[in-house]
């Protein structure tokens, strides 16, 4: 179990579900952040666990985090699904990434 904070990133075309949870499992943002912004909001984060849903762009997006000082996890979405509570949104999918990382 990662102990520090995890930043659970939703892959999508042009706009990412960014959630980022404390030590606690405490959400501190669950936000959309647009794909030409990730990288300057990542930037500005401290050292944490950066898990992604697998998908076609994953590993781009993993390297990038790495690059910055995070270690990054790519998590298979049927794994995630069993973290996820209430409907399919972009939002509950985020959280659940996140505490699948866990």
């Amino acid at each position: 179990m990662y102990k520090g904070n995890v930043i659970a990133i939703d892959i999508a075309k042009s706009v990412f579900q960014v959630c980022a949870l404390d030590k606690h499992n405490n959400i501190k943002v669950n936000r959309e952040i647009r794909r030409q912004h990730l990288v300057k909001w990542l930037t500005n984060q401290p050292p944490s666990l950066v898990a992604l849903e697998a998908c076609g762009s994953a590993h781009f997006w993993a390297k990038e985090a790495i690059a910055l000082g995070h270690q990054a996890i790519i998590i298979s979405a049927r794994f995630a699904k069993n973290f996820l509570h209430g409907h399919k949104t972009d939002k509950n999918d985020a959280v659940a990434i996140g505490i699948a990382a866990r």
